[in-house]
């Protein structure tokens, strides 16, 4: 009955030449151009995520120099918490001392040549004594001035709380 033969449909498939465009063409094309260059792009994104690991891995002059401020601020507090400490320990001597050359003049005659050189060496051991309260307090100060800068630190302003 009917029979249709190929000669009057036309052809389901048709073949595009190589290097032609058509549609999306233009877009397969640069896709084609892209993958030629995947290795060098694999090797820039390989170096440049090598560089910024370096950058982000090692600490920078800024950083360093807010660890070197916290650290000299720490150093300062503990070695004037010891100096207090040893200066608080000739203090208690000194008084001890003060106190036996006190006890010493009063059983001396008030005239006499041993009285004359303990009472200079009682004067001597006082000015003696102001001194090492001066010092004690002076490093008692610094303790806190030190302590006082290392609880203020931020992160962010360390090298700026020591200038």
């Amino acid at each position: 009955m009917g029979e249709t033969t190929s000669a009057s449909t036309p052809s389901a498939t048709t073949s595009v030449a190589p290097g032609a465009t058509h549609g999306t063409g233009g877009f397969s094309m640069r896709l084609q151009q892209l993958k030629d260059f995947k290795e060098l792009a694999l090797i820039a994104v390989f170096f440049g995520s090598g560089i910024l690991w370096v950058v982000n891995y090692f600490a920078t002059r800024h950083e360093l120099d807010a660890y070197k401020c916290v650290n000299n601020l720490t150093v300062a507090m503990l070695v004037s918490a010891q100096t207090s400490d040893f200066l608080d320990y000739q203090i208690r001597t000194a008084r001890k001392d003060l106190r036996d050359t006190q006890e010493l003049l009063e059983r001396q005659a008030p005239y006499s040549e041993t009285y004359k050189n303990l009472a200079r060496q009682l004067d001597e051991q006082k000015a003696s004594l102001d001194k090492l309260k001066r010092g004690y307090d002076d490093a008692d100060r610094k303790k806190a001035e030190a302590f006082a800068k290392l609880q203020a630190i931020q992160p962010a302003t360390a090298s700026a709380a020591c200038k």
